[in-house]
């Protein structure tokens, strides 16, 4: 899981995401940004805040 609150990208972040994104791991990214290119590149879903993160294992279609 990767969260990345505001609209402020993270290197750090992004390199743990294509590091499990290579892994074959499940990479769900909390964020807002759904626009940037890391996060298209690597996420297998992304929900937009917490509350829709802890809704996601019920709910997997929602997510994404």
């Amino acid at each position: 899981m990767a969260w990345l609150p505001g609209h402020e990208p993270s290197t750090g972040t992004a390199a743990e995401m294509l590091s499990a994104h290579r892994a074959g791991r499940t990479v769900v990214a909390v964020t807002a940004m759904r626009q940037n290119l890391a996060v298209l590149s690597c996420a297998t879903v992304i929900v937009p805040d917490l509350d829709a993160f802890d809704a996601w294992p019920a709910h997997p279609e929602g997510g994404g």
